[in-house]
């Protein structure tokens, strides 16, 4: 099973935004190619949530606190998830951080539910 981390709360690693992450089938073939490789991690930060930051008095155990995906965010998660099919990406194992847009983003990516892992949290404290 291939491992594909979702959600890094902040500037992590690599932004993956769709619509788009590569020009064309066959150049996300070969993207795909590499990641079905032993050992290959794909790192993305979550979809478009508007905004910067959460409220001062956020809760990550309430999604109602905190900076969420918008309906495109929500487009956006989906889609990658249909290119990266589309591209020969059956079985992975999704990570995401603990912010409920990391889930939400890795959740709709249609691979199934995410392990949330506060080590993909930010490195800035929080409550």
């Amino acid at each position: 099973m291939k491992q594909l981390l979702v959600g890094l709360a902040f500037a992590m690693g690599i932004v993956l935004g769709a619509p788009g992450w590569a020009d064309d089938l066959d150049t996300e073939r070969a993207i795909v190619g590499q990641l079905q490789e032993p050992h290959r991690i794909l790192l993305m930060r979550h979809a478009a949530a508007p905004g910067i930051g959460d409220p001062p008095d956020f809760d990550l155990a309430d999604c109602d606190t905190q900076r969420n995906l918008s309906e495109a965010g929500r487009e956006q998660a989906r889609g990658l998830g249909e290119r990266l099919r589309a591209a020969g990406l059956e079985e992975i194992r999704v990570f995401a951080g603990p912010w409920c847009r990391n889930a939400d983003t890795a959740r709709l990516l249609g691979y199934g539910e995410p392990e949330i892992l506060d080590a993909l949290g930010s490195i800035i404290s929080y409550q």
